[in-house]
């Protein structure tokens, strides 16, 4: 399986902030499953990380919403990346294996939450079967054609091109099956230090960051 994170230096954003430490720790977790870490960013990323496994994006927008999703669809229309795709956020660390997901019955895996305040989709977790990236690029391009630059509009973008409800299930769409988890066991953000509970992607989301690596050290024994 390829985690793949995007890395956009967008230092003029005023949520910037320098993901670099946690896409090193991210890729301590993704080695103890035995999969490849891959970083989606554009000429001026790579530029700053020359020991990480990078994919360029060469038309990647500057907006920092729109690029996050622009790179996601390039990576997925590009060659030589042909296993099962788990798109992790940078600030996110496996706590279990996703590819154990990768049942064969869908093409797209999403995780919801109605209590999220910007959006029900996360994109925290994404996963793309191998045989549906085609189709998922498609879906990835027509979904960063019409994101906006407002914080979160990655993912109101990703979630009406997607067509992702609000309930947990397996749905038909016209790009293959979408399956629809419960952000709470699959995508979950820890609620301190102390909480040592472990989703399949543990999400330091917001102000969570700066306890990231104590959490790490201390309930999965993981240092950068």
């Amino acid at each position: 399986m390829i985690v793949a994170s995007t890395y956009a230096p967008r230092r003029d954003h005023p949520m910037w902030q320098d993901y670099r430490p946690y896409l090193a720790l991210q890729r301590r977790s993704v080695e103890r499953y035995g999969h490849r870490q891959v970083v989606i960013t554009d000429a001026a990323g790579a530029l700053e990380m020359p020991d990480f496994d990078c994919f360029v994006d060469t038309t990647m927008p500057h907006e920092l919403m729109p690029a996050l999703v622009h790179a996601q669809a390039d990576f997925l229309g590009a060659d030589g990346y042909d296993d099962d795709i788990a798109f992790i956020g940078a600030d996110g660390l496996l706590g279990h294996d996703p590819a154990a997901l990768m049942d064969g019955h869908f093409a797209i895996g999403v995780t919801v939450d109605a209590g999220f305040m910007d959006c029900h989709l996360n994109t925290g977790l994404m996963l793309v079967a191998a045989g549906a990236k085609s189709e998922a690029a498609a879906v990835w391009a027509l979904a960063a054609k019409h994101c906006g630059d407002n914080w979160s509009d990655d993912q109101r973008s990703l979630a009406g091109a997607l067509d992702v409800p609000i309930e947990h299930g397996l749905y038909r769409r016209h790009y293959g099956n979408l399956l629809v988890m419960p952000a709470f066991m699959h995508n979950d953000a820890p609620t301190s230090v102390e909480d040592g509970r472990r989703p399949v992607i543990v999400h330091f989301r917001g102000p969570r960051k700066a306890y990231m690596a104590e959490w790490a050290a201390r309930h999965m024994d993981l240092v950068a």
